[in-house]
């Protein structure tokens, strides 16, 4: 087990974001972290790379120092893209041949310039081949294919399967989730539930659920409907017995 989350709760003011969330992360996993708006996923995101405190609970790790790689949502801009031009990762190579994979091409070659006038797909491109370089244990994506063009998905996609470590992806792109992962963990009411299996599979197992719920909650009203219609026979039964 590479990092385990045990009763993980987290509240701003009186709202409670997540509220005993229990996670395990296996070295290889490759997680789909999913749920509504403000259900979370960012605020476990933030609390698994260490750069926000959790009110409760412990995250466990089974390494001495564990490498983790994290790519926020509205992180990836110039001055990230000017560190990893000059990083270590350039030096050996990796960045280099990420970056072009990604379609960046000669990077080391961009003036400043060129470099403060990156669109918003290149500065996410950059951030991932700096973040892939680095060789991390674990990697947390937030909405990794914002403002990525096709082809760069699908690099990405065959870049993350040749990944070693364990992947958490946050996204909304279903054909990016479908492509990526093998379980995925919905965060729902604070709790976090896992389902094995690409997005297109949770899907289906959450309609199923659902439909289950509905019926079991249509057979409870037939049953509730039965006991009044009881109760009431039993009412008129008590009354007529009185008269008599």
């Amino acid at each position: 087990m590479l990092l385990s989350c045990r009763g993980i709760k987290k509240s701003y003011g009186e709202i409670n974001v997540l509220n005993g969330v229990n996670l395990d992360i296996s070295c290889s996993d490759r997680i789909g972290l999913v749920g509504r708006n403000g259900a979370g996923k960012t605020t476990l995101a933030n609390i698994l790379c260490g750069c926000l405190d959790c009110d409760e609970g412990s995250i466990i790790t089974s390494r001495k120092r564990l490498k983790i790689g994290y790519l926020r949502q509205h992180e990836a801009q110039a001055e990230l893209s000017l560190q990893v031009h000059n990083s270590e990762a350039e030096e050996n190579g990796e960045f280099q041949r990420l970056a072009s994979y990604l379609g960046l091409n000669r990077v080391q070659e961009w003036s400043e310039e060129r470099l403060q006038n990156l669109s918003g797909g290149e500065k996410t491109k950059l951030a991932l081949a700096s973040i892939l370089a680095s060789q991390p244990d674990l990697i947390v994506l937030d909405e990794p294919t914002n403002h990525m063009d096709y082809l760069g998905v699908k690099q990405l996609v065959a870049e993350l399967a040749a990944f070693k470590g364990a992947a958490i992806i946050i996204s909304h792109d279903r054909y990016f989730l479908d492509r990526t992962v093998t379980q995925i963990v919905e965060i729902e009411k604070g709790i976090a539930k896992v389902y094995q299996g690409n997005y297109s599979a949770y899907r289906e197992t959450k309609r199923q659920e659902l439909e289950s719920q509905w019926h079991a909650y249509q057979s409870q009203k037939k049953e509730q409907r039965k006991l009044e219609a009881a109760i009431a026979r039993l009412k008129t039964w008590s009354e007529k017995a009185h008269r008599e």
